[in-house]
C-alpha cells in the first residue's frame, strides 16, 4: 500500500521541467540517480523498488524525454516504458534552399548544418529516392515536421520528400511526360515561379506548374499549326 501511494503521488508540489536523456544500454541505477539529482523524483530507493515490482525497469527505452517533478513516479515511469520521446519541430519556409533548410535543421537541435547539407548533396542518396538530379534541391517540401533527437540526416530527408510526393500530383508527372519534360525539369521550373511570382507552396507545385506547361503546350501547338 505504500509503495503504491508513492507511485500516484507527485514528489513536488512546483513542477520543474527536466531534459533527460536515456543512453542504449543505460544502467537503471544510473538513470534513477539522476532523476533525483535533477529533482524529477524526490525518494529513489522507493522509485527503484516500485519499478522492480512492476518490472518497469527492464523496459526502459532510450531517447531523449521531458520529465517533470508534478508527474507521478508511476507517469514518468510510463513515459520511459512506451518511449514516449521528446520531438522537436522544424518549420521550413516556402523558397529555403539547401543551405537554408540545413540551418534550419540544426537550429532545431538535430545535428550539424554541414551533415544535413552532405546528405542533401550526395548524388547517390538522391538517385536512392528515385530522384534524377544531383542534389535534393526543389524536393524537400517547406512544411512543420518533428523529429526524434537521434533523427539522422537521411530520415529527415525521406519525410520531406515523401511529403513532396504526397503533393505532386500523377496527374502533373503525366502533362510533363506528354511534353517531353523530366519531374526534375518540372521543379526546376516550379522553382523559378515560385522566386518570380511569390507563389504559395500549392501553387509552387500545383497550379503555377500547371498553367506553366499548359501555357507551353499550347504555344508548341501553335508552333506546329503556323510551320504546316
Amino acid at each position: 500500500m505504500i509503495y503504491q501511494f508513492y507511485s500516484i503521488s507527485p514528489p513536488f508540489a512546483e513542477p520543474v521541467e527536466q531534459v533527460i536523456i536515456v543512453e542504449p544500454g543505460q544502467k537503471f541505477k544510473s538513470l534513477y540517480q539522476i532523476l533525483h539529482q535533477k529533482g524529477v523524483i524526490s525518494h529513489p530507493a522507493k522509485f527503484r523498488f516500485f519499478s522492480r515490482i512492476k518490472g518497469y525497469d527492464k523496459h526502459i527505452k532510450a531517447g531523449e524525454y521531458v520529465l517533470s517533478s508534478a508527474m507521478t513516479p508511476k507517469k514518468i515511469l510510463e513515459i520511459l516504458v512506451t518511449g514516449r520521446v521528446r520531438l522537436h519541430r522544424i518549420t521550413i519556409p516556402e523558397g529555403h534552399n539547401l543551405q537554408q533548410v540545413a540551418q534550419a535543421v540544426s537550429q532545431a537541435g538535430l545535428g550539424t548544418q554541414a551533415d544535413f547539407f552532405n546528405a542533401a548533396t550526395n548524388a547517390d542518396l538522391v538517385r536512392s529516392k528515385g530522384i534524377d538530379a544531383q542534389t535534393f534541391e526543389g524536393y524537400l517540401f517547406p512544411d512543420t515536421y518533428y523529429f526524434t533527437k537521434n533523427a539522422t540526416p537521411e530520415k529527415i530527408i525521406s519525410s520531406m520528400v515523401k511529403r513532396f510526393w504526397s503533393v505532386f500530383k500523377p496527374e502533373w508527372k503525366n502533362r510533363a511526360k506528354t511534353l517531353g519534360f523530366t519531374i526534375h525539369q518540372v521543379v526546376t521550373l516550379s522553382s523559378i515561379i515560385e522566386k518570380e511570382t511569390g507563389a504559395a507552396v500549392g501553387d509552387r507545385c500545383g497550379r503555377g506548374t500547371t498553367h506553366y506547361l499548359f501555357g507551353l503546350s499550347q504555344s508548341v501547338k501553335a508552333g506546329n499549326t503556323s510551320g504546316k
